[in-house]
């Protein structure tokens, strides 16, 4: 059975009065939808009025990153309890942008990725190879890149994550892209998915989610 979920991260756009304008656009369009979860990642100056206007309504929000540490002397972060205070179920990490632009590695992913599950805060944990690659090495280069930002996780805080799949080398191009590599195989997650971190098969069923760019 396949499980579905959309999402939109609206990246740096949007001031508070748009990101409402742009809810009121949705929830009109999706009046009486409930077949699968929908969410949103407003920027976060609009996650309080975002939090505040689908409070109780079917749609979830979360936010677009977040600090590892619980507090401290780091300007212009956000911290885990700050994010659930304001009501949010998600937490986008390990975005391409971010890595690009602002240098975060696996290692401050895999921080992060343990505080917001502490926090029971759902990540979107986003993944994918660097380079296009040969058809046979996508599976092992997944593999490996698991296993270094789920360093630290046990089992069952790995299956509350969801896995965004958006290869690297596929953002932004017009082409067609190939259906099977920009498709990951669920075998790749159920089967042993951090090489020697976990035993075989004790993640259990594991749904990737495949991202548009």
């Amino acid at each position: 059975m396949k499980h579905f979920i959309i999402g939109s991260g609206w990246k740096m756009n949007n001031t508070v009065k748009e990101s409402l304008a742009l809810l009121d656009g949705l929830e009109r369009r999706l009046a009486g939808f409930n077949a699968f979860p929908l969410y949103v990642l407003p920027p976060f100056t609009a996650l309080a009025a975002v939090g505040e206007r689908l409070r109780g309504r079917y749609i979830r929000f979360g936010a677009q990153n977040m600090h590892w540490e619980e507090s401290g002397a780091y300007t212009g972060e956000i911290s885990a309890s700050m994010l659930t205070g304001l009501g949010c179920t998600y937490v986008e990490l390990n975005h391409h942008e971010r890595r690009k632009y602002f240098g975060e590695t696996d290692e401050t992913t895999s921080k992060k990725l343990r505080t917001a599950l502490r926090h029971d805060l759902i990540p979107i944990l986003c993944i994918g190879e660097e380079e296009r690659p040969d058809e046979s090495a996508a599976e092992g280069l997944l593999s490996a890149q698991l296993a270094a930002l789920l360093a630290g996780v046990d089992a069952n805080g790995a299956r509350k994550i969801l896995y965004a799949y958006e290869p690297r080398w596929a953002i932004g191009q017009g082409h067609r892209r190939s259906a099977r590599l920009h498709r990951p195989d669920p075998r790749a997650f159920q089967k042993n998915p951090c090489g020697d971190v976990w035993p075989k098969g004790r993640l259990g069923r594991l749904h990737p989610l495949r991202r548009a760019a």
